[in-house]
Protein backbone atom coordinates (compact mmCIF):
# COMPACT_ATOMS: atom_id res chain seq x y z
CA UNK A 1 0.00 0.00 0.00
CA UNK A 2 1.26 3.76 -0.53
CA UNK A 3 0.10 6.62 1.65
CA UNK A 4 -1.66 9.56 0.03
CA UNK A 5 -3.94 11.27 2.61
CA UNK A 6 -2.86 12.50 6.29
CA UNK A 7 -4.85 13.92 9.08
CA UNK A 8 -4.05 14.81 12.84
CA UNK A 9 -7.35 14.07 15.11
CA UNK A 10 -7.22 14.36 18.61
CA UNK A 11 -3.18 13.40 19.07
CA UNK A 12 -3.69 10.51 16.37
CA UNK A 13 -2.70 10.34 13.26
CA UNK A 14 -4.80 9.34 10.14
CA UNK A 15 -3.55 7.57 7.33
CA UNK A 16 -5.03 7.08 3.84
CA UNK A 17 -4.30 4.65 1.54
CA UNK A 18 -4.31 3.24 -1.39
CA UNK A 19 -4.94 0.49 -3.63
CA UNK A 20 -7.53 -1.32 -1.39
CA UNK A 21 -8.95 1.77 -0.09
CA UNK A 22 -7.62 1.85 3.59
CA UNK A 23 -7.77 4.30 6.73
CA UNK A 24 -4.96 3.50 9.46
CA UNK A 25 -4.57 5.19 12.77
CA UNK A 26 -1.21 5.80 14.43
CA UNK A 27 -1.06 5.72 18.24
CA UNK A 28 1.33 5.25 20.66
CA UNK A 29 4.16 3.86 18.01
CA UNK A 30 1.36 1.43 16.54
CA UNK A 31 -0.65 1.88 13.05
CA UNK A 32 -3.74 -0.16 13.01
CA UNK A 33 -6.44 -0.25 10.32
CA UNK A 34 -9.16 1.25 11.30
CA UNK A 35 -11.61 0.76 8.27
CA UNK A 36 -12.04 -0.56 4.33
CA UNK A 37 -13.63 1.89 2.32
CA UNK A 38 -15.85 0.04 0.35
CA UNK A 39 -15.58 0.35 -3.52
CA UNK A 40 -12.59 2.49 -2.64
CA UNK A 41 -9.25 2.02 -4.59
CA UNK A 42 -7.58 5.39 -2.65
CA UNK A 43 -7.99 7.66 0.04
CA UNK A 44 -7.29 10.80 -1.50
CA UNK A 45 -7.88 13.17 1.24
CA UNK A 46 -9.50 14.04 4.86
CA UNK A 47 -10.99 16.79 6.54
CA UNK A 48 -11.65 16.48 10.31
CA UNK A 49 -15.26 16.88 11.33
CA UNK A 50 -17.48 17.46 14.40
CA UNK A 51 -17.32 15.44 17.45
CA UNK A 52 -14.78 12.82 16.24
CA UNK A 53 -15.91 12.64 13.02
CA UNK A 54 -13.46 12.28 10.07
CA UNK A 55 -14.70 12.69 6.67
CA UNK A 56 -12.51 10.88 3.47
CA UNK A 57 -12.60 11.52 0.01
CA UNK A 58 -11.91 8.97 -2.41
CA UNK A 59 -11.68 8.07 -6.08
CA UNK A 60 -12.92 6.65 -8.24
CA UNK A 61 -16.56 7.73 -8.47
CA UNK A 62 -16.78 10.47 -6.30
CA UNK A 63 -17.68 8.66 -2.63
CA UNK A 64 -16.76 10.54 0.18
CA UNK A 65 -17.27 8.46 3.71
CA UNK A 66 -17.57 9.71 7.07
CA UNK A 67 -15.86 7.70 9.82
CA UNK A 68 -16.36 7.56 13.57
CA UNK A 69 -12.75 7.59 15.25
CA UNK A 70 -13.95 6.31 18.41
CA UNK A 71 -15.76 3.20 16.44
CA UNK A 72 -14.01 2.80 13.53
CA UNK A 73 -17.63 2.34 11.82
CA UNK A 74 -17.82 4.16 8.33
CA UNK A 75 -20.56 4.76 6.51
CA UNK A 76 -21.11 6.63 2.47
CA UNK A 77 -21.60 10.30 3.60
CA UNK A 78 -22.15 11.96 -0.13
CA UNK A 79 -21.60 10.96 -3.91
CA UNK A 80 -20.58 13.69 -5.84
CA UNK A 81 -20.59 14.13 -9.35
CA UNK A 82 -17.11 13.62 -10.40
CA UNK A 83 -14.32 10.49 -10.64
CA UNK A 84 -11.73 12.03 -8.10
CA UNK A 85 -12.23 13.80 -5.21
CA UNK A 86 -8.96 15.52 -4.76
CA UNK A 87 -9.01 17.69 -1.73
CA UNK A 88 -11.84 17.99 1.50
CA UNK A 89 -12.45 21.11 3.64
CA UNK A 90 -14.74 21.33 6.64
CA UNK A 91 -16.35 24.18 7.55
CA UNK A 92 -17.93 24.00 11.47
CA UNK A 93 -19.85 27.28 11.51
CA UNK A 94 -21.56 26.43 8.08
CA UNK A 95 -21.69 22.65 9.18
CA UNK A 96 -20.93 22.25 5.48
CA UNK A 97 -18.28 19.99 3.33
CA UNK A 98 -16.71 21.47 0.70
CA UNK A 99 -14.96 19.15 -2.08
CA UNK A 100 -12.55 19.50 -4.55
CA UNK A 101 -13.07 17.09 -8.01
CA UNK A 102 -12.10 16.33 -11.41
CA UNK A 103 -12.07 15.68 -13.76
CA UNK A 104 -14.91 18.41 -14.50
CA UNK A 105 -13.17 20.98 -12.18
CA UNK A 106 -16.40 21.84 -9.92
CA UNK A 107 -16.51 22.50 -6.34
CA UNK A 108 -18.88 20.61 -3.95
CA UNK A 109 -20.56 22.00 -1.15
CA UNK A 110 -22.36 19.16 1.01
CA UNK A 111 -24.71 19.72 4.00
CA UNK A 112 -24.94 18.10 6.96
CA UNK A 113 -26.95 15.49 5.53
CA UNK A 114 -24.52 14.90 3.11
CA UNK A 115 -26.57 16.36 0.39
CA UNK A 116 -24.31 18.15 -2.52
CA UNK A 117 -24.30 20.93 -4.77
CA UNK A 118 -22.14 22.47 -6.83
CA UNK A 119 -20.94 25.96 -5.23
CA UNK A 120 -18.30 26.64 -7.83
CA UNK A 121 -17.55 25.68 -11.29
CA UNK A 122 -13.96 26.70 -11.83
CA UNK A 123 -13.91 25.96 -16.09
CA UNK A 124 -11.08 23.87 -15.70
CA UNK A 125 -9.84 20.11 -15.14
CA UNK A 126 -9.39 20.11 -12.00
CA UNK A 127 -9.69 21.46 -8.30
CA UNK A 128 -7.09 20.09 -6.35
CA UNK A 129 -6.44 21.81 -3.13
CA UNK A 130 -8.01 24.20 -0.95
CA UNK A 131 -7.32 26.11 2.52
CA UNK A 132 -8.41 28.50 4.83
CA UNK A 133 -6.31 31.46 4.39
CA UNK A 134 -6.57 35.42 5.14
CA UNK A 135 -9.44 36.78 6.51
CA UNK A 136 -10.86 32.72 7.06
CA UNK A 137 -11.52 32.99 3.16
CA UNK A 138 -11.51 29.45 1.57
CA UNK A 139 -9.02 29.11 -0.97
CA UNK A 140 -8.78 26.87 -4.16
CA UNK A 141 -6.03 25.71 -6.55
CA UNK A 142 -6.65 24.17 -10.11
CA UNK A 143 -4.84 22.38 -12.70
CA UNK A 144 -4.28 22.84 -15.62
CA UNK A 145 -3.51 26.49 -15.74
CA UNK A 146 -2.32 26.51 -11.71
CA UNK A 147 -4.35 29.06 -10.55
CA UNK A 148 -5.24 29.99 -6.64
CA UNK A 149 -8.79 31.13 -6.12
CA UNK A 150 -9.98 33.07 -3.24
CA UNK A 151 -14.35 31.82 -2.99
CA UNK A 152 -16.46 34.66 -2.47
CA UNK A 153 -20.28 32.43 -2.17
CA UNK A 154 -21.84 30.52 -4.29
CA UNK A 155 -20.90 30.65 -7.55
CA UNK A 156 -18.10 33.43 -7.00
CA UNK A 157 -14.39 33.26 -6.90
CA UNK A 158 -11.49 35.62 -7.64
CA UNK A 159 -8.05 34.57 -9.37
CA UNK A 160 -5.92 35.76 -7.23
CA UNK A 161 -2.47 34.39 -9.16
CA UNK A 162 -1.73 32.59 -12.12
CA UNK A 163 1.33 30.28 -11.97
CA UNK A 164 3.71 28.81 -14.79
CA UNK A 165 3.34 25.10 -13.61
CA UNK A 166 0.22 22.94 -14.29
CA UNK A 167 -1.23 22.03 -10.85
CA UNK A 168 -1.57 23.51 -7.52
CA UNK A 169 -0.74 20.65 -6.11
CA UNK A 170 -1.35 21.79 -2.32
CA UNK A 171 -2.41 24.85 -0.14
CA UNK A 172 -1.99 25.77 3.27
CA UNK A 173 -2.75 28.75 4.79
CA UNK A 174 -2.99 30.99 8.29
CA UNK A 175 -4.63 34.29 8.82
CA UNK A 176 -1.51 36.25 7.71
CA UNK A 177 -0.58 33.99 4.83
CA UNK A 178 -1.11 31.69 2.25
CA UNK A 179 1.13 29.00 1.21
CA UNK A 180 0.76 27.16 -2.00
CA UNK A 181 3.17 23.73 -3.60
CA UNK A 182 3.17 24.60 -7.55
CA UNK A 183 4.13 21.76 -9.66
CA UNK A 184 5.22 21.63 -13.39
CA UNK A 185 4.84 18.09 -13.99
CA UNK A 186 5.32 15.52 -17.54
CA UNK A 187 2.56 13.42 -17.60
CA UNK A 188 2.92 9.44 -18.32
CA UNK A 189 0.23 6.86 -17.84
CA UNK A 190 0.81 6.62 -14.01
CA UNK A 191 0.78 10.38 -13.43
CA UNK A 192 -2.01 11.02 -10.78
CA UNK A 193 -3.15 13.75 -12.86
CA UNK A 194 -2.90 11.81 -16.62
CA UNK A 195 -6.11 13.21 -17.84
CA UNK A 196 -5.03 16.52 -17.61
CA UNK A 197 -4.51 18.72 -20.73
CA UNK A 198 -1.58 20.66 -21.45
CA UNK A 199 -1.47 23.80 -19.37
CA UNK A 200 -1.34 26.82 -21.72
CA UNK A 201 2.48 28.67 -21.28
CA UNK A 202 1.47 31.58 -19.36
CA UNK A 203 2.01 32.57 -15.42
CA UNK A 204 4.43 33.36 -13.16
CA UNK A 205 7.29 31.41 -13.77
CA UNK A 206 8.95 28.82 -11.17
CA UNK A 207 12.17 30.23 -9.53
CA UNK A 208 15.67 29.07 -11.23
CA UNK A 209 17.08 26.16 -10.44
CA UNK A 210 13.46 25.08 -8.45
CA UNK A 211 12.91 21.25 -9.04
CA UNK A 212 9.48 21.30 -8.80
CA UNK A 213 8.00 17.73 -7.50
CA UNK A 214 6.55 15.22 -9.79
CA UNK A 215 3.02 14.26 -9.21
CA UNK A 216 2.66 10.77 -6.96
CA UNK A 217 2.69 7.75 -9.03
CA UNK A 218 -1.11 5.85 -8.49
CA UNK A 219 -1.81 2.10 -10.58
CA UNK A 220 -3.33 2.77 -13.54
CA UNK A 221 -7.48 2.42 -12.93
Amino acid sequence: SQVFALQAVGGDLYLGTGTTGEVWRFRGGKATKLATLKGAVIVTCFAAGPAGTLYAGTLPEGRIYKLDTRTGKATLHAKVDAEHVWDLDYDKRARTLYAATGPKGKLFAINAAGKPRVYWSSGETHVLSLARGPGGALYAGTAPKAIVYRLLGQGRARALHDFAGNEIRALAGNAKALYVAVNEIKLDRSSALRVMPKAAAKGTPLPKGARPKRALKIPRL
